[in-house]
């Protein structure tokens, strides 16, 4: 600015005549020539600096407001990808449940859990993808383990989804092995005689489902736990961080 004020004088000088410098010959007109340049264009710099940082001030207001709403969408994408896998959970183990209790209504409770728990029609789900921008606000809000936390969490609930896939396939099988050999009888009972020859192979395929699905509800009630703790602290942690009324504090409910 004081470069370009300087500059200015020096080129009005330069275009006053030399004799006119001199005390006795410099007039009120020269002076008042070279007072006005000098001003105006000290003025004028003054002008050009405060408007360049009116504009960089914005400039970086607005990039941090559109920076502070990528991250809070990201942490949203990721809160709810989160209680995505919490109702997946919980819709499973209400599936379990529901077996248990409609099996223990009718005095069936004693017997084998593939027996109790039939397959599961019209509910399959794809365990949600973490993007790793989903992260950044958890980074910057120093809870790095909870990352570790929900892709263990998404893990887990896509071996429990593959797990039950798998469980419908072997009792659609043993289904196929003993239909042929049974029938219902006067009291609407279902009789299975299996022959002697396919006894041990369906015996063998029992024992894997019971298995199966007995680890699949010790999985389904245990997780369950897991992801909705999971989620609670996640909402805990991003309404610390942003600290405004786009998160909220999660309160779970049981029925």
């Amino acid at each position: 600015m004081f470069g370009v004020a300087c500059f200015v004088c020096l080129a009005m000088i330069g275009n006053v005549a030399p004799e006119s410098l001199t005390a006795s010959k410099l007039s009120v007109t020269d002076i008042s020539t070279l007072v006005a340049g000098v001003v105006g264009a000290a003025l004028g710099g003054f002008i050009s600096w405060m408007l360049a940082r009116q504009s960089s001030a914005e400039t970086r207001l607005r990039d941090e407001a559109a920076r502070r709403s990528e991250l809070k969408a990201s942490a949203l994408s990721l809160l709810l990808k989160v209680q995505q896998i919490v109702n997946g959970y919980y819709t499973q183990r209400q599936f379990l449940y529901g077996a248990l209790e409609a099996a223990n209504e009718k005095g069936l409770l004693w017997n084998l859990m593939s027996r109790k728990v039939s397959q599961q029609i019209g509910f399959s789900d794809t365990p949600p993808q973490f993007e790793a921008s989903e992260f950044v606000p958890l980074m910057l809000a120093r809870q790095s383990e909870l990352i570790n936390d929900c892709s263990l969490l998404a893990h887990r609930y896509g071996v429990l989804e593959e797990s039950f896939t798998v469980y419908n396939n072997r009792r659609d099988q043993l289904q196929a092995m003993i239909l042929p050999h049974s029938e219902i009888d006067a009291s609407g009972v279902i009789v299975t005689a299996v022959p002697a020859d396919l006894r041990p192979s369906v015996e063998i395929l029992e024992m894997q489902i019971e298995g199966l699905i007995k680890q699949i509800y010790q999985n389904a009630v245990d997780d369950y736990e897991r992801s909705f703790t999971l989620c609670n602290r996640l909402s805990e942690v991003l309404l610390e961080f942003f600290d405004d009324d786009v998160f909220v504090k999660f309160r779970w409910a049981e029925n």
